[in-house]
């Protein structure tokens, strides 16, 4: 992999792990980027073993999978997904280009970049905070929400679908609803948003919103597409060139 470019970090969305974003890790891949793929702590197959995790937990494991490229004085660009923004907004904090330059230091995240994802607009704000409930396919037990029947995941590949199922997992509660301190607003290197126009989780609407509360330096375009663009065949090349271009920039 060329050392011209920066290492790429895809954080998951909720429900899902680095082995739903195998297309997409690859792709990335592919085009000569090194790629790490973080997994949350909130999410696990084991409803115990997710219990208590909050979006903190899940940016302190991304931090530390950053931590061998910020020690080899390498920049990186934070790719989020879905409720990945809210950790990997999180993760941020302290490992801007610009935090580590004030210390001296080289290397750090220079870009996060968020395709159809949680950009929260203020702080002291949670997923549920935004979105104001559990929305229908989503049950919650105790200390953790798990898929119904009735859960969408959008205009997926049909081929894609069994295997979506049959991997998805548990997600805290705490990650969902724990108010983080840290968000969009707060970050001070560039940002970038693709907006998924066509998702029926995520409205257009609402990720205009949070695209306008991301204020200066941020930069958005949009593509035709439900939720899980790199899962869709007629888009996930458009999705793969955008987020690789973004990268570069």
């Amino acid at each position: 992999m060329s050392s011209d470019k920066p290492v790429i970090v895809i954080v998951h969305g909720a429900f899902q792990g680095p082995r739903q974003y195998q297309p997409l890790g690859e792709a990335l891949s592919e085009r000569g980027f090194t790629v790490v793929q973080p997994e949350n702590p909130s999410t696990n197959t084991n409803p115990t073993a997710v219990e208590g995790k909050s979006p903190y937990d899940d940016a302190k494991n991304i931090q530390s999978m950053m931590e061998p490229h910020l020690a080899a004085g390498r920049e990186i660009v934070v790719i989020c997904h879905s409720y990945g923004g809210v950790p990997g907004t999180l993760a941020l904090e302290g490992y801007q280009t610009t935090d580590r330059q004030a210390k001296g230091l080289s290397g750090g995240v220079k870009r996060i970049v968020y395709f159809t994802s949680f950009a929260l607009p203020k702080p002291n704000m949670s997923v549920i905070d935004l979105i104001g409930n559990y929305p229908q396919g989503l049950e919650k037990q105790g200390g953790v929400v798990a898929l119904t029947e009735g859960a969408a995941f959008g205009d997926v590949d049909e081929d894609a679908l069994p295997s979506l199922m049959e991997t998805v997992t548990f997600q805290s509660t705490a990650s969902l609803e724990t108010p983080v301190h840290f968000v969009g607003p707060c970050i001070s290197v560039p940002k970038s948003y693709i907006i998924c126009s066509q998702d029926s989780i995520l409205p257009c609407e609402a990720q205009t919103s949070m695209v306008q509360a991301l204020g200066k330096n941020t930069t958005a375009e949009s593509i035709k597409s439900d939720h899980i663009p790199f899962l869709i065949s007629g888009v996930r090349q458009q999705l793969f060139d955008r987020l690789a271009k973004a990268a570069l920039m």
